[in-house]
């Protein structure tokens, strides 16, 4: 007894060969926008962490003033009124008086 001789079509060939071009452009997608995604990420874009806080110490240093005088005038119309906490329109008032909206 002979063996049998084990062919594959000529269409499993065809689509294998399809699936195997198939899988290799997915691969190479998947590479490219790997490498896309690197590039364009948030962490090469931010600022040092020490220019960071001198920014913020200045910018809480020049609203001192401002901030300071919209807390005493808040504290004050408190104590008139005696309350524990103004009402929204009082203090949408008092940030209109103040020049915190000039900034």
């Amino acid at each position: 007894m002979d063996a049998k001789k084990a062919t594959v079509s000529k269409d499993l060939k065809k689509y294998l060969a399809i699936g195997g071009i198939g899988i290799a452009l997915f691969g190479v997608s998947c590479f490219l926008w790997r490498g896309i995604r690197k590039h364009d990420s948030v962490e090469g874009n931010r600022l040092p962490k020490k220019l960071v806080i001198q920014i913020l110490c200045s910018l809480k240093r020049e609203l001192f003033p401002v901030l300071n005088g919209i807390a005493g005038e808040s504290i004050g119309l408190m104590k008139r009124l005696q309350l524990r906490t103004l009402p929204r329109d009082e203090k949408l008032k008092i940030i209109e008086k103040s020049s915190l909206l000039l900034l």
